[in-house]
């Protein structure tokens, strides 16, 4: 569908616009880098970013390789990512070389000497020792042949919230983490011409579901990297989506502060609070 859409824009975020070609391009050159460093079928790669064009680079480039995704939450410290990172055994960490003053990268190589865990860290940002650059997996160039997957291969390792106990790894496979995002999209009545916004994180099924349906549709992922009230209005009013999906709690804090108006919401036509 991609090639078929190769001038409409994929990803749109405050910085840039990318288009499903430059989408395309961006997998290919990420999927070899990941290649070079001796990742392949069905090595658990761990992500730990913001809703950033980074991280949807990351996901798709990782199942263009056939490797399986473990989407860490940014809020996620040493603690955290020692009993993750440990229990999934990830071959590869994607994460920021920092982030609100705090270093996700240095973090992890910490977690990694701590633990024993042989994981090649990747930063995005400033150069780390001891880390490879993502922006170096991306010069290369070549072309790729995705690899080829079952219906029921493991695609993505979620893990429960830990709420009652240990968060516990939940993977999911090809059909049944696709299919509902493919279909909801027809349901809803979107089309390649959708402007979509989640305010989920992407690290989140929710966050994951909305990018799904907006690649299935080859329609247009509007990207809001952090929440806050002044940032999702300002990007509302900027961006104008035509479809918005987010937590009540969003809405209830912009309406408290008196921060949105139906003016506002001109382009949109479908809000899903979930």
């Amino acid at each position: 569908n991609a090639k078929e859409s190769t001038t409409s824009p994929a990803i749109i975020s405050s910085s840039a616009s990318v288009s499903h070609e430059e989408l395309l391009q961006k997998i290919s050159a990420l999927a070899h880098g990941l290649q070079t460093l001796g990742l392949c079928k069905g090595d658990v790669i761990a992500v730990q970013l913001p809703n950033t064009p980074e991280f949807i680079y990351s996901y798709l480039a990782i199942a263009s390789i056939g490797a399986i995704m473990q989407p860490l939450h940014m809020p996620y410290r040493e603690s955290e990512l020692e009993y993750l990172l440990n229990d999934s055994r990830a071959a590869a960490v994607i994460c920021l070389s920092e982030f609100k003053k705090f270093s996700p990268a240095l973090t992890v190589l910490d977690v990694c000497t701590n633990t024993g865990i042989d994981s090649t860290v990747i930063s995005i940002g400033n150069n780390i020792d001891g880390t490879v650059n993502f922006n170096d997996l991306l010069l290369e160039s070549n072309d790729i042949k995705p690899e080829l997957v079952q219906t029921d291969d493991l695609f993505v390792l979620l893990y429960t919230s830990g709420t009652t106990s240990s968060p516990k790894g939940v993977p999911h496979r090809y059909n049944n983490f696709l299919t509902n995002a493919r279909l909801c999209g027809n349901d809803y009545g979107f089309s390649s011409s959708a402007r979509l916004l989640s305010l989920a994180p992407m690290t989140h099924l929710y966050g994951l579901f909305t990018l799904n349906m907006t690649l299935s549709l080859t329609a247009s992922t509007i990207l809001l990297p952090v929440f806050s009230p002044d940032a999702f209005v300002g990007t509302v009013k900027e961006q104008k989506p035509s479809a918005i999906f987010a937590a009540p709690s969003h809405f209830a804090t912009c309406f408290q502060q008196d921060l949105l108006t139906k003016d506002d919401f001109e382009y949109v036509r479908f809000v899903c609070l979930s």
